[in-house]
């Protein structure tokens, strides 16, 4: 049996798709007793994916992606088998080109991607202690339940309600994925591994075919202001043999099936 602690993670419908025997638990205020202190063949960790580029200092971003992941991990150490724990592949985002895990980390330093590389350095004192710990490096990944703010969101909503919307200046490119490659990986497994589509994605063209899909025009709905946000990173993606290009029909299913479940 396996459990996700982080019930509100984009990652976990996807989990219970592919799982339908697994637990899921709110990751506040978590006690091993609240499951019954079952053994566990693996145990996820998503709390806290939806807590990203927040302007919150670091100390924020510390004390759970780092204090409160490696506690719990050690309350549920001798009911599991097997943690998985999400860092992020932002930890190689001042690369130009391929990336893969024999690159050491080279990132543009924000509180959150910072807290992620501590959480390397603790879960690799952790395996020294026996405890096995599979680290997972997605990309970015977006789904319908994405939370309001993100830029993501603010599409759904074009889609879900004809909001107009501003965005930032949207013409580059980024490797992006679908949490359900996340969740595949994250279920089979026995290495740490980077998750990517392998392939870069114009981020304005993207957007621009999917509201096409939904009959609705891009630029009757969205204004791009350059002055709120303009890209200056060079584009990095995962080195790997096996493509990922169905982003976009995957994408459009989710939406459609989260419509028809909420009417």
């Amino acid at each position: 049996m396996n459990l996700i602690i982080g019930d509100t993670s984009q990652l976990t419908p996807y989990f219970k798709e592919l799982d339908n025997d697994i637990v899921t638990v709110s990751s506040r205020d978590f006690k091993p007793g609240k499951v019954g202190n079952q053994q566990f063949d693996r145990v996820f960790l998503t709390f806290a994916e939806q807590r990203t580029f927040l302007t919150s200092g670091f100390n924020f971003f510390k004390e759970t992606n780092v204090d409160y992941t490696i506690k719990v991990i050690r309350e549920m150490a001798p009911y599991t088998k097997t943690f998985v724990v999400y860092l992020t592949s932002e930890l190689w985002n001042n690369y130009a080109g391929e990336i893969d895990l024999t690159m050491p980390f080279y990132y543009n330093f924000s509180p959150y991607i910072g807290s992620k590389e501590i959480l390397h350095s603790e879960i690799l004192k952790l395996r020294v202690e026996g405890i096995d710990i599979k680290m997972v490096y997605p990309f970015n990944f977006n789904s319908p339940y994405r939370r309001e703010g993100f830029l993501f969101s603010k599409f759904m909503n074009v889609i879900l309600n004809k909001e107009h919307i501003t965005v930032g200046d949207l013409n580059f490119s980024r490797d992006i994925v679908h949490p359900k490659l996340i969740v595949d990986a994250s279920l089979n497994t026995q290495t740490d591994v980077i998750i990517g589509s392998g392939i870069l994605i114009n981020i304005r063209q993207f957007y621009v075919d999917l509201l096409k899909e939904f009959s609705i025009i891009y630029e009757e709905y969205v204004t791009e202001d350059s002055g709120s946000f303009v890209n200056t990173r060079e584009p990095y993606f995962l080195k790997t043999d096996i493509k990922y290009n169905n982003l976009l029909k995957d994408t459009v299913n989710d939406i459609r099936k989260f419509k028809d479940s909420i009417g």
